[in-house]
Order: C-alpha cells, then structure tokens, then sequence
C-alpha cells in the first residue's frame, strides 16, 4: 500500500464475514482491495458474476471463491445493495448474466470488469452512472442515492484492526488498462 493514493472515499463499518452472512443478498465484491486495480464482482444469493480478459464468469458458487481468499490469503470486501422488499433474485441473476455475457470480455481501452456492475446498477437502481469510471465512484454515488447497506470483509483483519473503515486506494485508467493487458498475456 506504500505509494499510493488514496481515495477521499471510505468505507465504514466494516464486519468480518463468513459464508452464512454472505450466502444471501446482493453484493458488490472487491477482490485484493488493496491492488491496483482491485477485481470487481457482482454475487446474488450466493452466485457470483464477473467479467476478465477470459470472458463471462457467471453463476460461480461463493464457496469456491472463499476456499481460494483463505488458501491464498486473498483479501476480500462484500459491499451489500438494498433491494426493494420483493426481489425475485433467480430474475437479478439471469439479469446480471444477461448484461456480462453481452460484453463478452474485458479489453485494455474498452471495457472493464466495472462496465457490467454499473449497467446493472443503473438498470436496476434508475439511476445514471454514465460518467462512473471507478469503484471508488460508484460506491459513494451508490452510497448518496441510499442504496449501501452492510459491508463484510474476508482476510482484512491486520488491516481494519485499530478501526472498521477502510479507504479505496485511486487509480488511473491507464493502471486498470496496463493490468487487462498484463492479464490478456
């Protein structure tokens, strides 16, 4: 984390999670926080939904990526979204599959693991996040319009230990850009 900048966005509040607390719910997943750029995911009812430089990750199972946080020690944040109080998540899933595998995979100068959780944010949330290029904008235009709830953490403890909060470290498109074409290789 030496060298970087920092965000003026900070998440607050930050439980440790398990899979009990995780396995249902919509979240926004943060892999390697503390990367440049971090892995960006969408999970719904214990499904997760992704999009890298391989193409459509859809329908992975929680645990899979749990075994792996704790093998690996990988770092792990779990921002959950308010849903209205009847959701049917089987209809967010296929939703959410629908808009991942219409991109097909993540390109350097085209199209980022962010482009496909801001189009089901925007769809489901109404709101416009045409001008979100980050998850550290998303998050606080989420956070505004009332739409975070709780947010869980796997492997942080060192990091949260003296306090619960945690700031999103800044980047540029240029980083986000060299790691796709980095991963493509």
């Amino acid at each position: 984390m030496k060298g970087l900048l920092m965000s003026d966005y900070k998440l607050k509040n930050i439980q440790e999670g398990d899979e009990t607390l995780l396995r249902f719910g919509v979240f926004l997943v943060i892999i390697d926080p503390q990367e440049i750029p971090p892995h960006l995911s969408l999970m719904i009812h214990g499904k997760l939904f992704s999009l890298d430089t391989k193409g459509p990750s859809i329908y992975r199972d929680l645990s899979i990526l749990l075994r792996r946080a704790f093998q690996y020690q990988k770092q792990l944040l779990f921002v959950e979204l308010k849903m209205k109080d009847i959701i049917v998540y089987e209809d967010l899933q296929q939703q959410i599959a629908a808009i991942i595998t219409a991109y097909g995979k993540a390109e350097a100068g085209k199209i980022t693991c962010l482009a496909p959780l801001k189009d089901f944010c925007a769809e489901i949330y109404g709101i416009s996040l045409q001008q979100i290029n980050f998850i550290f904008e998303l998050l606080p235009q989420l956070e505004q319009n009332d739409l975070l709830s709780n947010i869980y953490h796997i492997n942080m403890q060192r990091e949260l230990k003296a306090v619960q909060d945690f700031k999103l470290a800044t980047y540029s498109m240029f980083e986000i850009n060299e790691r796709i074409h980095q991963l493509s290789n």
